[in-house]
């Protein structure tokens, strides 16, 4: 089978992806590489290969006093990010977390669990 090879204007690939990216404009999405495949006739379908851009961030959490209350909170972020990274020192009240989620859902997500962050710089 005869097959052409495009290159696609990432612009135009983004609004057709739009559904599909995140909806914050802290969010950002890098896209990697796009190839396109294209018989010469027929039937073709597109692979795109997204990567969200993972974010440090650091929050203080003052009512966190336990064990348990850092498994509900890494419980709260992973929900919110399953790729999340969380590490959590107890004694310090501080929760830093490499996520592609923003801050703001993170921050949420803890105050759903029934804590109150506040964002610690970097």
């Amino acid at each position: 089978m005869e097959m052409h090879r495009a290159k696609v204007d990432v612009a135009s690939l983004r609004t057709v992806l739009s559904p599909a990216l995140p909806t914050s404009e802290s969010e950002d999405v890098r896209l990697q590489r796009v190839t396109l495949d294209l018989p010469a006739m027929g039937r073709f379908s597109i692979k795109v290969s997204l990567q969200l851009l993972e974010t440090a961030m650091k929050f203080e959490v003052k009512d966190m006093s336990c064990g348990g209350c850092a498994n509900a909170i890494t419980q709260a972020i992973t929900q919110e990010d399953a790729a999340a990274s969380v590490a959590i020192d107890v004694s310090g009240k501080v929760v830093e977390v490499e996520s592609a989620a923003s801050q703001e859902r993170l921050m949420a997500a803890i105050e759903a669990a029934g804590f109150h962050p506040t964002v610690l710089a970097s």
